[in-house]
């Protein structure tokens, strides 16, 4: 699990752009969305695949664990313009702090026939 912020950020009259990922990830899914205040999302893990989510607007508190290594869990806060990048074998869940909106890149395309949600609870 690593933590991460946008690398660029440009400003201009007609608005700001901010690049949050360059380098050799290919996503095959990118979403987006919005939970409300104490939502709760995830409390699973994949196997094989990889994500980037990012904090659009609002905050949340993260929690991980390697459910390989049986760690402990580790939380920390998400504010506007931060992420993570999620490893397979990482459990995570996203408790949302206020009404907030998310974007998520996945390196593998959902295929309910090949499932790769494992569930392991957090909170």
């Amino acid at each position: 699990m690593k933590k991460i912020s946008y690398r660029y950020e440009r400003k201009d009259k007609r608005g700001i752009f901010r690049e949050y990922l360059n380098g050799d990830q290919c996503w095959r899914a990118v979403n987006s969305g919005w939970m409300k205040k104490s939502s709760l999302m995830g409390n699973h893990y994949h196997k094989k695949n990889k994500s980037a989510f990012f904090m659009l607007s609002g905050s949340a508190d993260f929690f991980f664990r390697n459910v390989k290594k049986r760690g402990k869990t580790t939380k920390f806060r998400l504010n506007v313009g931060e992420g993570v990048l999620i490893h397979p074998y990482e459990t995570h869940t996203i408790r949302f702090r206020e009404k907030s909106e998310f974007l998520l890149a996945k390196s593998e395309k959902f295929d309910p026939k090949r499932n790769d949600l494992y569930e392991a609870r957090l909170l």
